[in-house]
C-alpha cells in the first residue's frame, strides 16, 4: 500500500518527539495488545494460526498528556497500518504458485478480518488527525489528514476491499478456486483516480 510505511514513520516521530522531549520514561503498550482490546475475536483467531505475530515489535510509547480516547485511536492507527499491510500482502500472495492455498487461506482470511475490525471511524481518525496537529500546528489539517488516510482510502477506492470479501468467500478447496480468485481480481480491482 502507498505510503503506510511512511504514514508509521510519520505518525512514530510524532509521538517520539512529543513525548521525548519531556524525558521522562513512558509507559507502553504492545501490538499483540492493542489488537487484543480492539478486536478480540479476529485476534484470537489469527494467533491461533500466528502464535507470535508481532511478539517481537517494540512497543509503543503513551503520551501522558493525550486523553485516553486520542490514546486509543493512535494506538489502533498504529495496528491498523500494519494489519492492513499484513491483509493486502496475503491477499496477493494468494496468486503466487509456490503457495499451498489450502493451508494459507486461513491465515490470509484472518489476516483481512483483523484489518477489517481496525478500520477507524472518523472520529477515531479526527483524533489522529487533532493530535497531529496540535503538535505540528503550521500544517493543515487537510494535509494531515491526506498524508495518514489517504493509503487507506485508497484501499477502497481501488475495489480491495470488495475483492478481499468476494475471495474469503470462496472455498479454497475448489477445483476452481485459483481462475475465481484470478476473475475476482481482474474484473473487481481498479485504479484509483
Amino acid at each position: 500500500m502507498k505510503n503506510t510505511s511512511a504514514c508509521l514513520a510519520l505518525l512514530s516521530a510524532f509521538i517520539l518527539t512529543s513525548t521525548a522531549s519531556n524525558g521522562e520514561d513512558l509507559e507502553t503498550i504492545s501490538r499483540p495488545d492493542i489488537a487484543a482490546a480492539n478486536c478480540p475475536v479476529e485476534w484470537a483467531a489469527l494467533t491461533a494460526l500466528e502464535t507470535d505475530l508481532w511478539e517481537d515489535t517494540n512497543p509503543i510509547g503513551i503520551d501522558p498528556s493525550l486523553d485516553q480516547g486520542t490514546t486509543n485511536a493512535i494506538n489502533k492507527y498504529f495496528l491498523w497500518i500494519m494489519a492492513r499491510e499484513a491483509h493486502v500482502a496475503s491477499l496477493i500472495g494468494i496468486s503466487d504458485p509456490n503457495v499451498d492455498v489450502s493451508s494459507y487461506f486461513d491465515g490470509a482470511k484472518a489476516k483481512y478480518n483483523l484489518s477489517t475490525c481496525l478500520t477507524m471511524t472518523q472520529a477515531e481518525r479526527d483524533l489522529v488527525v487533532a493530535a497531529y496537529h496540535a503538535h505540528s500546528p503550521s500544517r493543515p489539517e487537510d494535509r494531515i489528514r491526506a498524508r495518514f488516510f489517504d493509503a487507506f482510502d485508497e484501499y477502497e477506492c481501488m475495489g480491495l476491499a470488495r475483492a478481499s470479501a468476494q475471495v474469503f468467500q470462496l472455498n479454497p478447496q475448489s477445483a476452481s478456486f485459483q481462475s475465481d480468485y484470478e476473475k475476482i481480481m481482474s474484473t473487481t480491482l481498479q485504479e484509483c483516480s
